[in-house]
């Protein structure tokens, strides 16, 4: 459907789709394309066609997301797009797709693919995985029906790739509009639920819609919801008065938030962190923060956690530090809890009014009769005697092996301490103990990116079921990857750089081994993160105006560091972390 239309909107399928089907009602044989080109002469209306049949995609040799993107952006500059603004319109895995070639086209360094990002004012997202699938049973829906595959791995939830591009897109501030099923498919069930196609950027939500993975995307009329909001969608980005997505906002404060809540979906939208309500019931006041922490040498991540439990303490919340000293001789209990003290104390939280406890207090009271319901080997049996977890998602869990990893190193492994095997069983019977204390009030979990996976299973384990529990992740912290972007940090292999920061020295070295690496500037790499974390939030939390400023530029949470050399940014960079952190 070509035409001189002022914008390009461009549709692309996902698995077992086409060009002409995916958008086209099955019953009235009419689709939405030809709609929107009827209704909006300003537009020009393009779907995408490439291999896509399940074998395609699935089967022994599939691309990964990687590949099929840069095909696809490839694809797009042999046409000719780029000269006009575009909005891309993405079905199920289409939008994955739509995500990462837009990610390549800023990180891979070539013009005429840029041209094609700086060109996309807007990204329509229909009943799109963005971060994989663990609550629902998209992953266990593909691999009934198709052999898995390199791809299929991909689209696990808590994937490094697809965080990491989830991360990314979230810092970018194009104009989203999402949608969702609601309804399951015959025998299959619901692919894609709400929760999981949420885009994650602010002023987005994803619209649920009255139908299941196929329907979506094949409105009846024109009357269709869907229909009605992306007509809508496209014709205020026509207008010459959008607003361009790298544009300053105003700067937020603690103050926006009047409560737990608020402040929570302030750290989901402004510093990446990840909010899982699960069984979180706001109505059960007052909240306690449950905050587990291994005894190690303090980090920037530590600080981090530090810093958004005084944010959540400023708005009510009781913070519960649980110290995990089981085994541990490397580090002092009393030096490690003075320093966490000092950095919640830092952003004006009440550290005497946090309440710490040690994982060997809580064994201790178990066995005196003192705190019968902290049982820890009840947790021990259940996780390692009477699930059916293998060893692999076991080693997965306490964090002796990555996430993602499909083989193991044995060498690696059998330098790591068994005790680790346990820690999975004594956070989760800490919470018991907490829960047990605490009686019918609600619990929200502060913890690292990369124990999303622990909490995901701990849902599975019938030890504490009724609590009402919601799950905060800090943002991700990536390191990078052999291949293709990054992968999150697993703390207990080498790195190239230390995050034991005890000086001005160790961070100028740490930040310089980043600077020195291409894609320092992504979202989850070390500068970024700990710009975010380390300055932006703890200025945020202590009410200060949340910027950097360099030599020649004030930088905010929304500025790009693209443009920005290392040369600029290193001193005050790091003159402003030590502030923080020392």
């Amino acid at each position: 459907m070509n035409k001189e239309g002022q914008i390009d909107v461009i549709f692309i399928h996902g698995i077992g789709g086409d060009p002409r089907s995916t958008w086209t009602n099955d019953l009235t044989g009419h689709g939405w394309l030809n709609w929107l080109d009827e209704d909006l002469p300003t537009i020009n209306i393009h779907s995408i066609e490439y291999e896509s049949s399940a074998t395609a995609w699935l089967g022994p040799d599939a691309m990964p997301i990687y590949d099929r993107a840069n095909n696809l952006l490839e694809l797009l500059c042999s046409k000719g797009f780029g000269s006009k603004p575009i909005v891309f319109v993405g079905h199920s895995l289409g939008g994955l797709i739509i995500k990462k070639l837009l990610q390549n086209a800023e990180s891979l360094g070539v013009e005429r693919y840029r041209r094609v990002l700086e060109a996309t004012r807007g990204v329509v997202f229909v009943a799109t995985p963005h971060q994989g699938s663990s609550r629902v049973p998209t992953l266990q829906i593909l691999r009934s029906l198709f052999k898995m595959t390199k791809l299929g791995v991909e689209l696990e939830a808590n994937n490094d790739t697809l965080r990491e591009t989830y991360n990314w897109y979230r810092g970018k501030r194009f104009e989203t509009r999402a949608f969702a099923e609601t309804l399951p498919i015959s025998h299959i069930g619901i692919v894609v639920d709400q929760a999981t196609a949420e885009p994650g950027v602010p002023q987005t939500v994803a619209v649920p819609l009255h139908e299941d993975h196929i329907s979506i995307s094949k409105p009846r009329n024109r009357d269709e919801l869907i229909y009605q909001s992306v007509k809508s969608f496209l014709t205020s980005l026509s207008s010459p008065k959008t607003t361009p997505a790298n544009e300053h906002r105003p700067l937020i404060s603690i103050l926006h938030a009047s409560n737990i809540l608020d402040l929570i979906s302030l750290f989901d939208s402004e510093f990446y962190f990840r909010w899982d309500p699960s069984t979180f019931n706001s109505r059960k006041a007052p909240c306690h923060i449950y905050w587990p922490v291994r005894l190690r040498h303090p980090t920037p991540i530590h600080a981090a956690q530090c810093f958004a439990a005084a944010g959540l303490q400023k708005k009510g919340a009781t913070i519960n530090l649980f110290i995990d000293d089981l085994g541990e001789t490397n580090f002092e209990v009393s030096r490690f809890r003075e320093r966490l003290l000092a950095w919640v104390s830092r952003v004006g939280g009440d550290a005497e009014a946090v309440n710490v406890v040690t994982f060997s207090q809580v064994i201790d009271g178990a066995y005196s009769g003192k705190a019968p319901e902290a049982d820890p080997w009840t947790a021990v049996r259940k996780w390692l005697g009477e699930t059916d977890f293998r060893l692999n998602v076991i080693l997965k869990v306490s964090k002796l092996i990555k996430p993602n990893a499909t083989s193991v190193d044995l060498a690696l492994l059998n330098s790591q301490r068994p005790r680790r095997l346990l820690t999975p069983a004594m956070v989760w019977t800490c919470l018991s103990y907490l829960g047990a204390q605490i009686g019918n009030e609600s619990i929200i979990t502060l913890a690292g990116y990369d124990e999303t996976v622990l909490w995901n299973v701990w849902k599975t384990q019938p030890i504490a079921p009724s609590l009402s529990v919601g799950h905060l992740f800090l943002p991700l912290l990536g390191e990078v990857d052999s291949q293709h972007g990054s992968e999150a940090l697993h703390m207990e292999e080498p790195k190239s750089y230390s995050l034991d920061w005890d000086s001005r020295d160790d961070i100028r070295m740490a930040l310089q081994s980043e600077f020195n690496t291409t894609g320092w500037s992504q979202p989850d790499r070390l500068v970024p993160w700990s710009m975010k974390c380390c300055i932006f939030l703890p200025q945020f939390v202590a009410g200060e105006d949340t910027c950097l400023r360099c030599p020649t530029t004030t930088l905010q949470l929304d500025t790009h560091l693209d443009s920005i050399g290392s040369d600029k940014l290193s001193a005050p960079l790091i003159n402003e972390l030590a502030k923080w952190l020392n």
